[in-house]
């Protein structure tokens, strides 16, 4: 659990990080934005996640008629599309968050989200390596979303594979995206430690040139009813239908 929020608070406290090394949500973010089809133009979009404005500035370009806000707190307001890019594999509060979107989005709107998959990375898995974050499985996050009461869900996975010249980019990029080398959670890392490592993980991604590292990332849209039933703690179902029309 702190572990989660340590990474995720060091990118917020150091911004320079995500901006430097942050490409991948760049580019996951456009193709986000190209998958986005909603029948209607949303009045109102909440963009969940923002480290930055970019996937804000995509949204304004594609909706040019809508309100984009960034980031979900308490005094949020429901909107008619939620988006979430390559964030929730660092919230420890999953559930909560997945909560939040079905709660925050008006009867007939849409949430569409992408975040990196279990098993990604996994040229970077040693025995004592470095410390990467547990991510959601595909099948997971369907049925979650399937209990929420979210309809008409389509989730599929994007394989990528991205190379570098150099490890130590590698590991920087690796943070913006759920992973933590080098946890001081792990114990003391020697320098022989690291050397041993590197050795390690040239055998399965390093060709002599370049080290080359596969992930996946999980697409999910669905949409909410226009009857929208929310269970409460205490076991009830709190069903909202002030957005209902009457046909007479």
């Amino acid at each position: 659990m702190v572990s989660k929020r340590r990474s995720r608070n060091v990118l917020e406290k150091n911004p320079e990080i995500y901006e430097t090394h942050g490409f991948l949500h760049h580019e996951i973010a456009r193709r986000l934005v190209e998958y986005v089809k909603p029948t209607t133009e949303p009045s109102r979009i909440i963009n969940d996640g923002a480290f930055d404005h970019y996937l804000t500035g995509l949204l304004k370009t594609r909706f040019t008629g809508s309100e984009v806000a960034e980031n979900i707190d308490e005094t949020t307001l429901p909107a008619d599309l939620i988006v979430s890019n390559l964030y929730l594999q660092d919230v420890w509060e999953f559930e909560e968050a997945m909560r939040n979107y079905y709660r925050l989005t008006n009867p007939g709107g849409r949430v569409i989200m992408t975040m990196i998959g279990v098993g990604s990375f996994g040229e970077l898995m040693q025995e004592n390596g470095i410390v990467i974050n547990g991510f959601p499985d595909i099948e997971d996050v369907g049925d979650f979303m399937h209990g929420l009461g979210f309809k008409d869900s389509v989730l599929f996975i994007e394989k990528i594979n991205l190379t570098y010249e150099k490890l130590e980019t590698l590991l920087n990029d690796l943070r913006v995206v759920g992973g933590r080398p080098f946890d001081p959670d792990k114990g003391l890392r020697t320098p022989n430690w690291l050397e041993t490592w590197k050795e390690n993980v040239a055998k399965e991604c390093f060709d002599g040139e370049l080290y080359t590292i596969s992930f996946d990332v999980i697409y999910a849209e669905a949409g909410v009813p226009e009857v929208k039933n929310t269970p409460q703690k205490s076991g009830d179902v709190y069903v909202d239908i002030t957005h209902l029309k009457a046909d007479f």
